[in-house]
Parts: structure tokens; sequence; C-alpha cells
């Protein structure tokens, strides 16, 4: 079998003892929005999960209900936020 390194990731990653801060895990069209979650990620505990919820009834909701609830069952903890919450700039 060939030596395939792209798929093993960057090499910092790789390393057990590198953690990542916080994942955030947004819908593209909720970019412009960026400065308002940046601002509630950037207070969450390191290795915490924030996600955005798109409108109720949105084909993409269900999907990150599904994300969220492996998050969780992985013993991830996870901050959601909907987003009417992250327009309208309010925080947790």
């Amino acid at each position: 079998m060939r030596h395939r390194p792209w798929r093993r990731g960057p090499g910092a990653l790789r390393r057990p003892q590198v953690q990542l801060d916080v994942i955030v895990l947004a819908p593209a069209h909720l970019l412009p929005h960026k400065a308002q979650y940046q601002a509630i990620a950037n207070a969450l505990p390191h290795g915490k999960v924030l996600l955005m919820l798109p409108p109720t009834g949105s084909p993409e909701r269900a999907t990150m209900e599904r994300v969220a609830a492996t998050f969780r069952a992985k013993g991830r903890h996870i901050t959601v936020l909907t987003e009417e919450r992250v327009r309208s700039g309010g925080d947790r």
C-alpha cells in the first residue's frame, strides 16, 4: 500500500498533545454574522462545541441536529444557538 500523508492530516494535528480551542459549526449563510458568534465562541472553554441551528423547517436543521446528537453521544459539551438568536446579536 502506498503512503498517502494527506489522509492523516497536518503533523501538528496528529500530535496527541494538540487540542482544538473551540469547534464552531454554522451554516454558510451566517458568515456575515461571524462577529456575533465568534464573540460567543471566544467566551467558551477550550474543547467545547458551538453549533448554530438554521431556521425550523429547513433541510439543514435536521442535519445539524444529528451532528449535535453525535457530539453529545461522544461526550462533548455543546452550546446550541438558533439562527435568530445570532442575528439579533443576543448571547447565550
